[in-house]
C-alpha cells in the first residue's frame, strides 16, 4: 500500500512538473517578442524543469522502485513472520495441539520420555510404540522406581493407591510394548527403561524426526505436589520446534542424556520384580 501511494504521488510530480514546463514553453513562443529578453529566460527554464522532469523519472525507475518495493517486501516478510511466530510456552491444551503423539511415533527416528510414571501414555498408545520399534524407532523411557523413597513421598503426599497402580501398570506397559517390538522377528529398533530415585522437576517428550528437525515438550511441574482443587485448571508447558529453538531443544535433549547416564537409575529388564507386585516384569 505503501508503495502505490508513493507511486501515485511521484506521478502527480511528474504530470505539475510536466505541466510548468508546458507553460514556461508556450506562453513564450505564443505571446512574447523575440526581441524581449524575457522569452528567452522562460525557455530556458521550461528546458530546465524538462530536464529535471527527465532526471528525476530515470534516477526514480531504475534505482528507487526496484528498492522500495525490495525493501516492502522484506517489512511484510518480517511483519508475517513476528505475526506467525509460535510462543514455546503455551497451556497444556495448546501444546496438546502442536504435539501430534500419534504421528510422531509414526515419523520418530528417536523418541526420549522423562515423567512419574507415564501410565495414560503408555497405556493408550503401548502396541503403536512395540510397531514403531520393531521398524526402526529408538525409545527410551524414564519413570519412578516405584520402590524408590521418592516414590514413597510421591505417594504419601497424593493419593497413594491410584499412583501405586499406575506405577504398576506401567512396568506391565514396558512388557507389552517389548512383546509387540520382538513379536515376529528382532526389532530394527531399540527400546529401554530406566527406573529413577527422584521426583522429577519436569516431563519431557522429546522427539527426534530427523537430524535437524525434532520437538520437545516440556511438562512444567507446579511447586507444590498437592495443589488445592479448582486453584489451577491447567499447566503450562514448553513446546521448543528444533528448526526454530534448537538451542533450547539441545538444551533439554542434553539435561535428558546426562540424567539417562546417571549412576543412581536402575536399568529396567524382564527381571526386575517390585515391592507391590510379585508378577515379573520389564
Amino acid at each position: 500500500m505503501a508503495s502505490i501511494e508513493k507511486r501515485k504521488l511521484a506521478l502527480a510530480v511528474y504530470l505539475a512538473l510536466g505541466l510548468l514546463g508546458a507553460l514556461l514553453a508556450v506562453i513564450p513562443l505564443n505571446y512574447i517578442d523575440k526581441s524581449n529578453p524575457i522569452r528567452d529566460v522562460l525557455l530556458n527554464l521550461a528546458s530546465e524543469v524538462a530536464g529535471v522532469v527527465l532526471i528525476f523519472f530515470i534516477v526514480n525507475r531504475l534505482f528507487l522502485i526496484d528498492r522500495e518495493d525490495e525493501l516492502s517486501k522484506k517489512i511484510d516478510l518480517l511483519q508475517n513472520s513476528v505475526e506467525t511466530k509460535f510462543s514455546p510456552l503455551v497451556w497444556k491444551s495448546k501444546a496438546t495441539e502442536h504435539f501430534d503423539v500419534d504421528s510422531l511415533i509414526y515419523s520418530a527416528e528417536s523418541i526420549s520420555l522423562l515423567g512419574y510414571n507415564l501410565a495414560q501414555l503408555l497405556g493408550d498408545r503401548r502396541a503403536q510404540l512395540g510397531e514403531a520399534v520393531s521398524r526402526g524407532l529408538n525409545l527410551r523411557i524414564m519413570i519412578i522406581d516405584p520402590d524408590s523413597e521418592a516414590a514413597k513421598f510421591f505417594f504419601r503426599s497424593l493419593d497413594s493407591d491410584i499412583l501405586s497402580r499406575d506405577a504398576q501398570r506401567s512396568l506391565q506397559y514396558f512388557s507389552d510394548i517389548k512383546n509387540v517390538a520382538y513379536q515376529s522377528q528382532k526389532p530394527k529398533g531399540s527400546f529401554n527403561v530406566k527406573l529413577i530415585s527422584w521426583i522429577p522437576s519436569c516431563g519431557m517428550n522429546i522427539v527426534q524426526l530427523s537430524k535437524d528437525d525434532g520437538i520437545a515438550r516440556i511438562s512444567l511441574h507446579s511447586p507444590s505436589i498437592r495443589m488445592p482443587v479448582g486453584k489451577i485448571r491447567e499447566n503450562l508447558e514448553l513446546l521448543f520446534k528444533k528448526q526454530d529453538h534448537n538451542r533450547e531443544f539441545e538444551y533439554f535433549l542434553t539435561q535428558y542424556n546426562i540424567l539417562w547416564e546417571d549412576q543412581y537409575t536402575k536399568l529396567w529388564s524382564e527381571a526386575t520384580k517390585t515391592q507391590g507386585n510379585d508378577v515379573l516384569v520389564k
